[in-house]
């Protein structure tokens, strides 16, 4: 609501935000009890991706000074490089991610149209109210919102919907690797789609589901599937592998 950079009120700067009601949906986590059942599972993506259209089919013109603009090429490089920094510091070396990121290179779509993007839109970030079916009570979490291809934002959603007979991340060989981190521990140790179990669960739509509804919301052709899907499991890696670099340097390693 408000920014004070001075010190004369509070002997620092301050922010002053609007408190918002609701419930998040963190990564691992099934939804609320009262969300426990078919309808409300259907209703939940419908949603959630209905908030997501919303936000695509802003005008961008009030933006233009204030969020930074990235084409689709630009992001790639962005990713790449946050990836080398965070390995040169960490040590890791992980499987195949050079070969990915030749790949996406060599596959990249033509841009879509410019939209305003959230920049970390899951449901995380969206507080969810409702007694019986889940409503939107608002979507937190902005620092990160640029402008730039709205199947980027897409396709990091949908990276989290599972289908039935995906392939399940192996979150036990993952956790023998890494077994003091919290984020694993979260996501409940099993080979089962933890990330976002809720998806399957019966009334959860299908990912073509979303997006049709999300085409027939903006108006924006979502292609390339597997292209949009795969830069979001990368750039997902890099964030993480990132956080890790930042602990190693603070000496805060645990998260």
């Amino acid at each position: 609501m408000a920014l004070g950079d001075g010190d004369s009120v509070l002997g620092g700067p301050f922010l002053i935000t609007t408190y918002i009601k609701g419930e998040a949906v963190p990564l691992g986590s099934l939804l609320p009890d009262r969300f426990q059942h078919p309808a409300a599972r259907q209703r939940f993506g419908e949603i959630v991706v209905e908030k997501l259209a919303e936000l695509h089919t802003l005008d961008t013109e009030p933006f233009n000074g204030v969020c930074e603009r990235n084409s689709l090429r630009d992001q790639i490089e962005e990713v790449v490089d946050r990836m080398e920094a965070a390995i040169k510091v960490t040590g890791h070396d992980p499987p195949a991610v050079w070969e990915v990121a030749e790949w996406l290179r060599d596959n990249v779509p033509a841009d879509s149209k410019t939209v305003v993007c959230h920049g970390d839109f899951r449901p995380g970030n969206i507080l969810f109210v409702g007694e019986n079916k889940p409503q939107v009570g608002g979507v937190i979490d902005w620092e990160t919102m640029w402008l730039g291809d709205p199947c980027i934002e897409f396709g990091y959603l949908l990276l989290r919907w599972r289908d039935e007979g995906d392939p399940a991340p192996p979150i036990k060989k993952i956790a023998a690797r890494h077994p003091k981190t919290k984020v694993i521990e979260g996501l409940g140790g099993d080979d089962a789609p933890n990330v976002a179990p809720y998806t399957a669960k019966p009334g959860s739509p299908t990912r073509q589901e979303l997006v049709e509804r999300y085409q027939a919301r903006t108006g924006i052709g979502f292609e390339h599937d597997r292209f949009y899907r795969t830069l979001a499991a990368f750039d997902l890696a890099a964030i993480w592998e990132d956080i890790y670099r930042e602990q190693l340097s603070s000496g805060s390693v645990g998260w």
